[in-house]
């Protein structure tokens, strides 16, 4: 299967943009219970929705899942980006990238269940992360190069490293955040090492001024 979504293999838009009762379900349920203890069946009696409009739109459990995560993570990013554009122009680079790590987690506490599935999503197996990261590599990607661009004309950024490698080293960063933080942690640990990996990037990368 080349795409774990229905949708996108049908070139339709995402399902769960027009069903909130299946996506408020959905979320519920996935913001309370890891992946595989999650019942498909306990998400479609509470979106009093049957099985065969269900397989209509999705392939199976892990579809709608990622059709969620998805809607959740637009929304978050019209957040990022309402935050960054509040601030002034000439802002650094690094500062905006402090800004979008705690904005993230300022986002997650709008609403009880973001921040639930937030700490869920940490723990989850490494075969359900991998499936999220092949699915969504442009939910931050776009937004980052925007900012790495600006940052390297702006001359915020050593320009001994070509602009590849820093997409690529951010990135990574990005797409690997939950290998840097865990479940366990508290939310004070887990803004140290926010802190801690930002100013690894700004005494690595950043111009000496």
């Amino acid at each position: 299967m080349a795409c774990f979504r229905k949708y996108v293999e049908s070139g339709g838009v995402n399902p769960l943009f027009k069903r909130d009762g299946l996506y408020n379900a959905a979320l519920d349920s996935f913001s309370k219970t890891p992946f595989n203890d999650v019942s498909i069946n306990a998400i479609l009696r509470d979106a009093k929705m049957n099985k065969g409009s269900f397989y209509l739109k999705f392939y199976d459990k892990l579809d709608l899942y990622l059709c969620m995560m998805e809607r959740v993570g637009k929304d978050k990013m019209e957040f990022l980006s309402k935050k960054l554009l509040a601030q002034k122009p000439t802002y650094h680079f690094f500062n905006q990238l402090h800004t979008i790590v705690l904005s993230s987690m300022e986002y997650a506490r709008h609403d009880a269940r973001f921040y639930a599935f937030w700490r869920i999503y940490l723990a989850e197996e490494d075969g359900i992360k991998n499936k999220v990261k092949k699915e969504f590599p442009e939910l931050t990607n776009d937004l980052l190069g925007e900012m790495i661009d600006a940052a390297i004309e702006a001359g915020q950024i050593n320009p001994k490293y070509d602009q590849a490698f820093v997409h690529l080293v951010i990135e990574l960063y990005f797409n690997n955040l939950d290998k840097l933080v865990n479940a366990s942690m508290t939310d004070d640990e887990i803004r140290a090492r926010v802190e801690q990996v930002i100013s690894f990037f700004k005494d690595s990368l950043a111009v000496t001024q």
